[in-house]
């Protein structure tokens, strides 16, 4: 009901003698819309529905992942890296572990707490050095495997 139409009825209570104020009158009262039964929509609605979502999805999803690419050479790439990756993780367990063993070690000697810590340092520095040469010698022989010119291509990019 519009505002206009509470001053009309306003109006015509004080034609009709009424003083008492219509928020007086209103006070209380709630509005009552009429309930409407819901509709059961029909099954070819649903499906449509149904259909329209799985579609709108699929576009969504596409949208999201339309800009990876899969290239042939993805799996060259990650083969190539997978001996890096081993030989790093080769050099971090290697320092790790002889660093423990140079503590322990340094522990049934009976030095002080310090002396232990230094022993394990000094382990974990070792054992680089011989990995970082192990490395080099490994990567040269990887590259003469290959053959000169693939390694002289490679230097050049």
């Amino acid at each position: 009901v519009a505002v206009s139409s509470f001053g009309k009825v306003a109006r015509a209570l004080r034609r009709c003698g009424v003083t008492t104020p219509l928020a007086e009158l209103l006070r209380g009262a709630r509005l009552g819309f009429p309930s409407e039964t819901a509709k059961q929509p029909s099954e070819a609605l649903l499906r449509r529905r149904e259909y329209l979502q799985r579609r709108a999805e699929a576009v969504e999803y596409q949208k999201m992942v339309g800009g990876v690419s899969h290239d042939e050479n993805d799996r060259e790439r990650v083969g190539a890296l997978l001996p890096g990756l081993s030989v790093g993780a080769d050099m971090l367990v290697a320092r790790f572990s002889v660093s423990i063993v140079c503590f322990m070690a340094a522990s049934t000697m009976g030095f002080s707490y310090q002396w232990r810590l230094a022993a394990g340092l000094l382990g974990a520095i070792v054992i680089m050095f011989v990995e970082m040469v192990l490395f080099v010698i490994r990567q040269h022989h990887i590259d003469e495997a290959k053959g000169p010119g693939e390694t002289a291509a490679k230097k050049r990019r």
